[in-house]
């Protein structure tokens, strides 16, 4: 090789090794350029992290290690800012509540190099306490010696008071659910038992071991289709499902109750009670009930059939006497006690013993006042309007009596001389009260008779009832005659 072209092979290799110098400079400048970003990423997050990011030095003895850097967050939390703690030690933080043994821990830690992670008391700038938990690590170089400690520190007060209310709040549930003498079973949807809750054992028919992780269809299979149907449709519902059942506990069949409530997406609360005693009770209550009734109504029987003596032995001694007037007051006498009795065959014919359907027994009782004075329905028209009310025996008595003495009136006394014409019943309820009308359009009163000075044992009767009733009278004879009564329903 001559030297000319040894002269070029060296200008080649110069060009060759100033290609790879500014390659590697053009790297270099790439990587710092990354680690500038890197770094400014770094920078971004630890400004705008939430928790508190704080640097010291690594000195432990007092005063303490000096804070080199505090982020924002750390600021927000404590209140202190950045230049106020600056070269001072973390301790200015601590107080009378802070906990000294975690405090100890973390000196023992550090000084051994290992990370720690506690939580304690820590004091706010104004004095104000707060739960600190915080997270230290020791910064070391390639050596392994450590220059720095970092540390994450986050205000969790608020959480420790959440789950302490959270605590207490699941402490009073428990001691409720403890009080309840009721057995309690989470079941899931697809009907296996998963937990439960009874405040006495002997209250479980089985042992949790034979019903937990199976389902109803295992432990119960006579009613499970029932259970299941209820499960069911409260989970589609939302809404609460009572139904009864029976078992067979220790050769002795009981009655219990059962509420399905939904307790989760998929699972129901099923709260069962044993109501045998109380169907006990219900079951003689009813009996006894049943056996009320029936002596009522036999009592009421008895009243009527002894009535019918009576008004039978008004009959035989209207056959004895020839005086008119002895005679219409018997017969007066008998239509009152017919009156009484048809209230008595009322009530133990009905299915209330204690209220009477009074417009049937209206109806009754002016059939017969027109069959006893052997009235044309045709001639006298009866025309009732009575409201279909229930009263009581202590109103419809003394109604049944007074519309029994103002009809036998109208009958006897209206309508002379076979005149024609109509009697109007009528009851009505408005508010609280009741008004009774009984009107004919008969020849009407004298102008000067005086009801409330009367001698009529009828109309003292009808005076006499309608105090009874708490209720007022009202004559009219503008028209034939009607009496308005009003009184009290109840």
């Amino acid at each position: 090789m001559n030297d000319e072209d040894k002269t070029r092979d060296q200008l080649i290799n110069e060009l060759v090794a100033l290609r790879q110098h500014i390659t590697a400079m053009e790297t270099q400048a790439i990587r710092q350029a990354q680690t500038d970003t890197w770094q400014q990423i770094c920078t971004t997050l630890i400004e705008q992290a939430a928790e508190a990011i704080v640097i010291t030095q690594t000195r432990l003895d007092p005063p303490g290690p000096e804070i080199v850097f505090v982020n924002p967050a750390f600021t927000r939390m404590t209140g202190y800012s950045a230049e106020e703690v600056l070269g001072k030690s973390p301790r200015i933080l601590q107080g009378p509540e802070t906990n000294r043994k975690t405090l100890d821990r973390l000196r023992q830690n550090l000084t051994e190099g290992r990370p720690f992670q506690g939580e304690t008391m820590n004091y706010r700038k104004d004095g104000s306490t707060f739960v600190l938990e915080w997270c230290i690590i020791p910064i070391e170089d390639t050596t392994t010696q450590t220059h720095y400690f970092a540390s994450v520190q986050r205000d969790i007060t608020t959480f420790k008071q959440n789950a302490e209310a959270l605590r207490i709040s699941e402490e009073r549930n428990r001691a409720l659910i403890d009080a309840i003498p009721d057995l309690m079973f989470r079941i899931r949807k697809d009907g296996t038992y998963l937990e439960y809750n009874s405040s006495r054992a002997e209250d479980l028919v089985i042992p949790p071991s034979a019903f937990l992780g199976k389902t109803v269809y295992e432990v119960l299979p006579d009613m499970a289709a029932s259970a299941m149907h209820y499960l069911r449709l409260a989970l589609e519902t939302g809404e609460v499902q009572v139904f009864e059942h029976q078992l067979m506990v220790a050769g002795q069949l009981r009655d219990y109750e059962a509420r399905i409530v939904v307790c989760g997406e998929d699972e129901v609360l099923s709260i069962i009670r044993d109501v045998t005693k109380q169907k006990q009770s219900e079951r003689q209550l009813k009996e006894a009930l049943a056996d009320k009734d029936r002596l009522l109504r036999e009592l009421h029987h008895r009243v009527k059939n002894n009535l019918q003596i009576i008004s039978s032995l008004l009959d035989l001694q209207s056959n004895l006497t020839n005086d008119n007037r002895t005679l219409e007051l018997l017969r007066d006498n008998q239509r009152r006690i017919r009156a009484i009795a048809f209230m008595h065959e009322s009530l133990y014919q009905s299915s209330n013993l204690r209220h009477i359907s009074f417009a049937e027994y209206v109806h009754d009782l002016v059939l017969y006042l027109f069959q006893s004075y052997q009235r044309d329905a045709n001639y006298i028209v009866p025309k009732i309007n009575i409201a279909p009310l229930l009263l009581n025996v202590e109103r419809a008595l003394p109604c049944g009596l007074i519309i029994n003495e103002l009809v036998s009136n109208a009958l006897q006394h209206a309508f002379p001389e076979g005149r024609s014409g109509e009697i109007r019943i009528e009851l009505y309820a408005e508010a609280d009260q009741l008004t009774l009308i009984i009107q004919d359009n008969g020849i009407g009163m004298p102008h000067d008779f005086d009801f409330e000075r009367t001698d009529m044992l009828g109309l003292q009767l009808v005076r006499l009832l309608t105090r009874q009733l708490h209720g007022s009278i009202k004559l009219d004879s503008s028209n034939g005659t009607a009496m308005t009564i009003i009184f009290p329903h109840t």
